[in-house]
């Protein structure tokens, strides 16, 4: 029995090696006019966000999120191009390597520091080589849930079980 779950252990430790990091911006401040203008770039500096994690931006008072298309938009507040949420909370899915611009909007609160950078990965956007398969390719991560979802039902089985 104890070599089964270790198995079951082992499992669930790989399972989670890739696991996702949900980020909360500006943690318990939230997305506010910050009473630092450099509170959001603080924010970011001992951060590794990666593919796969997320962002939410949660507020309280009249604010919105706009990801901004470019770093010349970003840095002079441009509040015209870009997708904006207005309904807190918004839930950001980092997917790709990149950098990602996000402002607010209303009134003067991105002049006043309601803005931050996300460097995903190395900060580079990279375009795909072009595929020539429909098929996606393997990847190691892909494979482990599925291999721990086996395992669990296998040893968690009590057909298995040795009395």
């Amino acid at each position: 029995m104890a070599i089964y779950l270790h198995w079951i252990i082992i499992a669930f430790l790989a399972a989670s090696a890739d696991a996702a990091t949900t980020y909360t911006v500006g943690d318990a401040t939230g997305w506010a006019v910050p009473t630092n203008i450099s509170f959001y770039d603080n924010w970011v500096a001992d951060k590794s966000f990666e593919p796969g994690d997320s962002l939410v931006f949660n507020w309280t008072s009249t604010h919105n999120v706009l990801e901004v298309t470019s770093k010349a938009e970003y840095d002079s507040c441009t509040k015209t191009n870009g997708i904006l949420n207005e309904t807190s909370p918004v839930t950001i899915n980092l997917t790709a390597n990149g950098t990602l611009y996000f402002i607010c909007t209303i009134g003067p609160h991105c002049t006043l520091g309601q803005k931050v950078t996300i460097k995903v990965g190395n900060g580079v956007s990279t375009s795909p080589p072009p595929s020539n398969s429909a098929n996606p390719p393997f990847t190691i991560s892909a494979f482990w849930p599925l291999l721990s979802a086996i395992l669990m039902y296998f040893f968690a089985s009590p057909a298995h079980i040795v009395y």
